[in-house]
Formats: structure tokens, sequence, C-alpha cells
């Protein structure tokens, strides 16, 4: 586990889970969101600026399950390729900070997740995923682009049944001066959407 206990935490409250409607690449690369510099993604954390709940254009061929949202993709004569997201933004100027993505990958049998942060978050801490207070799971950034910075894990029966189970996950990053910044993603609805991927 990271050392979170001794340090001061920035916390974001009365955030905005908001889908995305843009459509996921199958690669599950994330959906096309705009960045703003990387400096400017924790100002706001520093700051103390809030997030609220809102919602983007309703998508004609995408399904709502609480907050989350679904899309699915198929190449022609392929079977249809499903993802869940959910995208958190700033109340205050509607930026996007992070976007969680959910899905299948070929055979494999567990989903997969793929977080993806602005830049300007220090790669060498991680980040780390707890649900409701709960286990902490550390992960490591996999790739940064200029889009953003993403890391990519498995969800094993255990971690899939405590999101099921769960009401919020909270990710915590940390910013350009080492500080940790916790930002929540809200769980209702997962049940019902991780249901449609299969």
């Amino acid at each position: 586990r990271l050392g979170l206990a001794s340090s001061k935490l920035v916390e974001i409250k009365n955030y905005i889970p908001v889908q995305l409607h843009e459509g996921i690449r199958h690669t599950m690369t994330a959906a096309k969101v705009p960045v703003r510099a990387g400096a400017a993604f924790f100002v706001f954390m520093l700051l103390g600026l809030s997030l609220a709940s809102t919602a983007n254009a309703q998508n004609p061929h995408a399904k709502i399950f609480g907050d989350w949202r679904i899309r699915c993709n198929s190449a022609t004569g392929a079977p249809s390729k499903c993802q869940m997201f959910q995208n958190v933004v700033v109340k205050e100027t509607g930026q996007p900070i992070l976007q969680m993505v959910i899905g299948y990958i070929n055979d494999v049998p567990s989903p997969v997740g793929v977080v993806t942060l602005p830049l300007g978050v220090y790669l060498p801490q991680g980040l780390t995923l707890q649900v409701d207070k709960g286990q902490t799971y550390e992960m490591a950034f996999e790739i940064c682009s200029a889009k953003g910075c993403r890391v990519r894990f498995s969800i094993d029966d255990a971690l899939l049944g405590t999101f099921k189970g769960g009401t919020t996950a909270e990710i915590t990053s940390y910013n350009t001066v080492r500080k940790p910044v916790r930002i929540p993603i809200s769980l209702k609805g997962f049940t019902a959407a991780v249901g449609q991927l299969r």
C-alpha cells in the first residue's frame, strides 16, 4: 500500500459522472477526450474546485445504466464489442479529469479496466483504487500520450464482486508536486452495465 495515511489528501466532492458520447475504440484506449495542459489539470486540485452532477448529450446508439454508459461497436460480420464507461469532469469548467472504461478483450475471461487521467500526474507513484474504504489496489501507469496517462488492470472475480456491491470507487493519484489527489467514481448502475457486456 502507498503511504496515504501520512499525507494530506486533496478530496474532490460533488463530482460529475458524465458518460461520453463520442465512442470508444475497440482497443479500449479510451474515448476521444480533449485534454488541456498537464499543469492546468492539477490547478483545480490545489484550489479545491468541486465536481457535480450533469449529463452530456444523449447518444441514440448508447445505453445508460445509472452513472455508466455502454457503447457497442462491431465490424462488418463480426460480433458486437461493448464497453462501459464513465467520465468525471470539473463542475466549474466542465473539464474532463478522469475516465474509466471496462470491457472484455477477445477471449480473456475477466473484464479489463482502463483508467485515463490527463497529463501532469506524477508517474513513479502510480495510483491506487479503493472501493468504499475497503482494500487498496496499487496500479502502475502503462503509457502516456497526448490524450492522457493510462492505467490498465484486470478485474478478477473478487474485485468484480467488490464493484458490484460498492457505492463509490476512489482513484488516488499524485500531482506534479507529489500531493495525493482523490477522485470518486460512482458505482451506481455498475452491476446492470457490466451484465450487458457479454
